[in-house]
Order: C-alpha cells, then sequence, then structure tokens
C-alpha cells in the first residue's frame, strides 16, 4: 500500500506526541475499503492510533488517541487525544487542537469510522461509502466542532476547508521507537540502482587498466580487518558479481578465531570471458588483539615480500627465512590500496589493542603513500530499520555516527567509508541485493575453483559463505567499492604524482597535459632530473611537497633516529 504521511510529517507529530514513534500503516480506505467494518477489523486492540484525512483541496487534518479502538459502543475518556491539521489547501500550516471534555474524546462505536468528540468535532463516516470521481463523500458531519476540543482560533471551514469530501482516510498505529528519528534528506548523495548503472559500472572495472609506465599488470588491494568483520565475504562477493552466480571460493563465517589462516591472492574473472581482471584481492588473517599480524609482518606484506599461500603462524613471527620470500620484489608486487573491513555493531566495543593495531599499520602504510578506505559491515545491526528496508542507510543518523567513529578512529575522510549490509541466507545472485542482475544460479560444482585454490580435492565446502550488498543501490556498491579502490590507487598514490582538475598538472612545474601519457614521458624526465631522497629511507620523490609530507612521518614517528649528519631535524 502506498503510504501519504511523509517523513516530515512524521516529525511534526513526533514534536506533538514527544519522543521518537513508528508508525505502522493499518488501515487504507483506497486500499481496504472505505467501510466501518473494515476499520474495526483491521484497527481494535492495536493500541495508540493516529487517523489522517485527506481531502479534495490538498487539506490534510486528522486525530490522534492513546486509548485501542475496540468496538465497546461507547464514548471513550482520553486525556492525550488531540486534533491536528498538517497541511492547509497544500500548504504547511500545522496545528493542534488539544482535547478539553476527555469524556467525550472519542466515539467507538462498531458502525463507524474513527470519530472523534461529542457531537460530532471531527466524524469519518457510518456504514460504507462508495468512492465517487476519486473521492469519499464522507457521511457524518462535524456539527459541534470545538465541542470537546479546542479550536485555537481554527474554524470548520479552515481546518477542513468546509466539507467532507476526503480523497483517503489512512489509520496507523503509533509505537514508541528505540532508534533515532530518520532524517529528511540522506546523508549521502547515491546514485539510483538501475541495470544501466550496473552496466556502465562493471564494464568500467572490466575495462580499467593501471597506467602502462608503471609496469604494473594487476593494481593489488589489501583487505584487513577483525575477526568476523567480513573481509574474505567480500571477496566471494566481488567474484560472484563477476562470474554471474554465487561463488564460495575463500573459506568464510563465524568463528572465534580467523577463519583465515593463509595470505591468499585472489584473481576476479570475468564470467563470459574467464579472463582475469586487472585487479587482485589480497586476504589476509584477521586481527586479535592477542594474535593475528603485528607491524613488522604487516610491513612485508605492504613490501610485496611474502607470497601467495603463505601460512600465518600466531605464535611465530614473519622472518626473510621462510620459504618463498620474496626478497627484492617489484613495485607490481607491492601493495596499492587497502581497504579495512570493520564490523558496525561493534565499533563502540572494538577492543583498544586491535584499535592499536589498526592505527600502527596505518603509520607504515602512510609512510608508503598506500590509500586506505573502510568498508562498514552489518549495518543491518547497528540500525533496526535498515533491516527492514536497506533503502533507508542514508537516512539513517545511527549509521552516520557510526560512520563518524570510524572516521575518528581511523583518522579517514568520512567518504572512504562505505556502509554495507551482510547477508547468508541467499543462495541466487538478485537485483535488490548487491548481485548481478539476470543470475544463473548457485555454484555447487567445487572444480569451478580449483584453479585458484591449488586443485584441493579434499577441501570441505563451507556452507556458511556470507556474502555483501549495498544498501539502496543494488551491484553498484560493490562494484563502486572497487572503482573507488582502483581511482585512489590511479590518482592518489600513482608514483607519477599528477593531479586531476583542468587537465592533468605536474606537481613539480605546474605545466598542464591534455593526455596521461604526455605526463606520464614528462614526469620520467623529470624524474631523471630532479630528485628528493629521503635521509630516513633513501625513498626518492620527484616533488618536494611529496617529500616535506614523507619526512614529516619520520620526524613524528619516535621509534626513528634522524640519520643526517646535517642536523636537519
Amino acid at each position: 500500500m502506498a503510504v501519504t504521511f511523509k517523513k516530515s510529517d512524521q516529525k511534526q507529530m513526533n514534536e506533538w506526541l514527544g519522543g521518537n514513534k513508528r508508525y505502522t500503516l493499518l488501515f487504507k480506505a483506497t486500499t481496504d475499503g472505505c467501510d466501518a467494518t473494515a476499520f474495526h477489523t483491521k484497527c481494535n486492540n492495536k493500541g495508540p492510533t493516529v487517523t489522517i484525512m485527506f481531502n479534495i483541496n490538498n487539506s490534510v487534518y486528522g486525530g490522534y488517541t492513546s486509548i485501542s479502538w475496540a468496538s465497546t459502543e461507547s464514548w471513550r475518556d482520553d486525556g492525550h487525544a488531540f486534533l491536528f491539521r498538517l497541511y492547509q489547501s497544500g500548504n504547511w500550516n500545522p496545528v493542534k487542537l488539544p482535547v478539553k471534555t476527555t469524556t467525550y474524546s472519542t466515539y467507538d462505536t462498531s458502525s463507524y469510522g474513527p470519530t472523534f468528540g461529542g457531537g460530532h468535532d471531527m466524524p469519518t463516516f457510518n456504514g460504507t461509502i462508495n468512492q465517487i470521481s476519486g473521492y469519499f463523500p464522507l457521511n457524518v458531519a462535524a456539527g459541534s466542532f470545538g465541542n470537546s476540543y479546542s479550536t485555537n482560533g481554527e474554524t470548520l471551514d479552515s481546518f477542513t476547508n468546509g466539507h467532507t469530501h476526503v480523497t483517503d482516510i489512512e489509520v496507523y498505529s503509533v509505537e514508541v521507537s528505540d532508534t533515532k528519528a530518520e532524517l529528511e534528506e540522506p546523508w549521502r548523495k547515491t546514485p539510483q540502482w538501475n541495470t544501466e548503472l550496473l552496466g556502465t559500472l562493471k564494464g568500467k572495472i572490466e575495462r580499467y587498466k593501471p597506467l602502462k609506465e608503471l609496469n604494473v599488470p594487476q593494481a593489488r588491494v589489501l583487505l584487513v580487518g577483525q575477526v568476523g568483520a567480513g573481509k574474505t565475504s567480500f571477496f566471494n562477493t566481488i567474484n560472484s558479481v563477476f562470474r554471474g552466480y554465487i561463488t564460495r571460493q575463500a573459506c568464510s563465517g563465524n568463528a572465534e578465531h580467523s577463519l583465515t589462516t593463509v595470505y591468499r591472492m585472489y584473481q576476479i574473472r570475468n564470467g563470459v570471458s574467464g579472463k582475469p581482471l586487472n585487479f587482485r584481492l589480497h586476504d589476509t588473517r584477521g586481527l586479535e588483539a592477542d594474535q593475528g599480524m603485528d607491524a613488522h609482518g604487516m610491513c612485508y606484506l605492504l613490501d610485496g615480500n611474502l607470497p601467495d599461500r603463505f601460512q600465518f603462524n600466531p605464535s611465530a613471527p614473519v622472518t626473510p627465512d621462510i620459504a618463498g620470500f620474496v626478497a627484492k620484489p617489484q613495485f607490481a608486487d607491492k601493495i596499492h590500496c587497502v581497504v579495512f573491513v570493520i564490523d558496525g555493531s561493534t565499533v563502540d566495543v572494538m577492543p583498544e589493542k586491535v584499535i592499536e593495531k589498526m592505527k600502527g599499520f596505518q603509520i607504515h602504510m602512510n609512510q608508503r603513500g598506500i590509500p586506505q578506505i573502510v568498508l562498514l559491515t552489518k549495518i543491518d545491526k547497528v540500525c533496526e530499520a535498515t533491516s527492514e528496508n536497506l533503502s533507508q542507510v542514508f537516512f539513517s543518523p545511527v549509521v552516520q555516527e557510526t560512520v563518524d567513529r570510524v572516521s575518528q578512529i581511523l583518522g579517514l575522510p568520512r567518504s572512504n567509508i562505505l556502509p554495507i549490509k551482510n547477508y547468508e541466507s541467499e543462495i541466487e545472485l538478485q537485483d535488490n541485493a548487491m548481485e548481478v542482475e539476470g543470475a544463473v544460479g548457485s555454484t555447487t560444482e567445487e572444480e569451478e575453483n580449483e584453479p585458484e585454490r591449488g586443485n584441493k580435492k579434499n577441501q570441505p565446502k563451507n556452507t556458511n559463505a556470507i556474502s555483501v550488498r549495498l544498501p539502496q543501490d543494488g551491484p553498484v556498491a560493490c562494484i563502486g567499492i572497487i572503482d573507488l579502490t582502483l581511482r585512489i590507487f590511479c590518482c592518489d598514490s600513482c608514483p607519477l604524482k599528477f593531479k586531476h582538475g583542468n587537465g592533468l598538472i605536474c606537481s613539480h612545474c605546474s605545466k598542464k597535459f591534455r593526455s596521461r601519457p604526455g605526463l606520464a614521458y614528462h614526469m620520467k624526465k623529470v624524474l631523471g632530473n630532479f630528485e628528493h631522497k629521503c635521509p630516513y629511507c633513501d625513498k626518492t620523490f620527484i616533488s618536494k611537497q611529496h617529500f616535506n609530507a614523507h619526512f614529516n612521518i619520520h620526524q613524528n614517528y619516535k621509534p626513528f633516529k634522524c640519520l643526517s649528519s646535517t642536523n636537519i631535524c
């Protein structure tokens, strides 16, 4: 049933009632029929209710009672009842008319619709009313307006336009809500989900290539998060989106300790051609307060020293003596972007040691110029409204506050924090979930994943895989996250350090270029003639601005000592 009781109207009603309320539609004349029996069948014994009438002049008015309708065939005494108007001839003009004679607050009889006041102040109908030319001509006149309710200067003409021709009548139950009132405007603007946008984003990701001058065949994205946050599930969903069906290639689920025990470099393949896309998702062991990856091991990960399928050992540190250790990694082997995956429902109780670990990791990421974003998962547990309706995510002040909290913890812009919702019951891709439209079906053939799994025939199937979906925007979020990741890598952390704006600008000499190859060629020439070298780590920079930012990190990081003989510290 279409609902016409808008968020702004509910906000006004909350002010009159005091506190945040939840409104549930019980009765609607255009759907259920303008009939007294239908009204009492749907509205009796439902607790407090608000009745709203919409007339042919676009006025909106009604009444509230805190007592259940019950067909008692009598007047009811309710000191909390009131009449109200929200719109007068289409214009916002709210007014509240409190009850003054409480013994005649409502008339509760089985043959009448919702009726307020003795005489009556605001009646609706008796028996059944048929719709005529798009409206219901109500058959009980308001003969005693102001008899039981204060008028506050209002007249029957100003309140109801002097007639009882209504286009609809709605009755809502009123309950106390534990959640904060929804915002009138979304706190983040998002594109409207449709299949055209999905196709555009998918195509953009499938065509993505790192700059040729970088000699990077695939951008490498590292997933980092607490145990159970859903980082491995994110890979499964991305893989499903591009395969066209649900896949469970990576083991995910809920456990006391991390289900991920091996460092994996996952390929994402196009479902039609089977060709790998030009980025990889790297999965790590989940963070724990007293176990998991330490800062030393994270540095090896970021620098590309650890091989695929490296076995994490919580009791043994990572050293160059491990099998397959990459002693001299190329830039293509290193991590180019980091995605923190955080359980939104546990942000306020996240262990301090885990937060300290993440902040410590960020120091090393920032030293290397690696950009970071955050996936904020399980938002259905953060806000009750989002579990019932995903489209309310960006109207939820609770989700907004959680995003703000994570922004403060990690020191990242709010725009880099992306709320998503986990689920684990679906077995097919869906339009309204974060998957690809036109699902082929759930995959049960494990051999589909054998090329990536190293032909481990005896590995058990995982039946508890969690996928991810984006509120409101369908598959757009999943693909949009990857798009943002690649865009950050390509623009903000690219060694060529070009800027976007009116064309491409060299950060050293401010010369403008129309194309990336032209700027790249220019910057390579600059690199050969102009360098800033860090006295701490011997890293070189072609821009003094970027050198200063990097150098300040060393100065502010206590464990480092100044290595400069010129005492520039």
